[in-house]
């Protein structure tokens, strides 16, 4: 018989002490006296017992995790809003704006005249800069990148326009920038 101690427990010349992760092998017997007189308690081992385990889908718990944030989200305001993943999405490719016409708009109202930015081509430029574009779209120098959905139409425009452009081969570039290294020469003069 298996048993745990309960108390501490003189067998002969040995003393044991009880502990919560010692098991003893005994006879029967004595297991069943020790059992009796409160000293020890049977261990029923866990080994063998079948264990069922849930398989959860990865998926489909993003997605009843994203439906609670858009419940409580329309729940919140009192307006129906667009699914989580779809606002971003759009912010992405259009920069929130519905036709190009209307960036274009914003672009030129927040030119270099000190004109006041829309909320929405300020949301664009923030969340262009936090992904790492500052190159052309630093409002503070009246530049901005294009959203994505909308480059194609410039450019076709930009060929449409130009007389030489349609002709000449063009190479794609990553940006619409290129750096050239420069020396800044203010003076020729020498310390005599």
């Amino acid at each position: 018989m298996k048993i745990t101690l309960l108390q501490e427990w003189q067998n002969g010349d040995d003393l044991y002490k009880p502990t919560k992760y010692q098991i003893l092998e005994i006879p029967d017997e004595i297991g069943e006296r020790l059992i009796e007189d409160g000293i020890a308690e049977k261990h029923i081992s866990k080994v063998g017992k079948t264990v069922v385990v849930k398989e959860v889908d990865q998926a489909a718990k993003e997605k009843e995790i994203e439906a609670m944030i858009d419940a409580k989200l329309n729940t919140a305001s009192g307006k129906k809003k667009p699914p989580f993943g779809e606002v971003s999405k759009k912010l992405e490719k259009t920069g929130g704006y519905d036709e190009f016409w209307q960036f274009a708009t914003d672009v030129y109202k927040a030119g270099p005249g000190g004109r006041s930015i829309s909320s929405k081509l300020s949301t664009w430029d923030k969340s262009v800069k936090t992904t790492g574009h500052l190159a052309e779209g630093d409002e503070a120098q009246g530049g901005y990148l294009v959203p994505e959905e909308f480059r194609a139409t410039l450019m076709e425009n930009l060929i449409e326009a130009s007389i030489i452009r349609g002709k000449a081969t063009t190479i794609p570039m990553q940006t619409n920038t290129i750096r050239i290294p420069t020396v800044e020469d203010w003076s020729h003069e020498s310390n005599t």
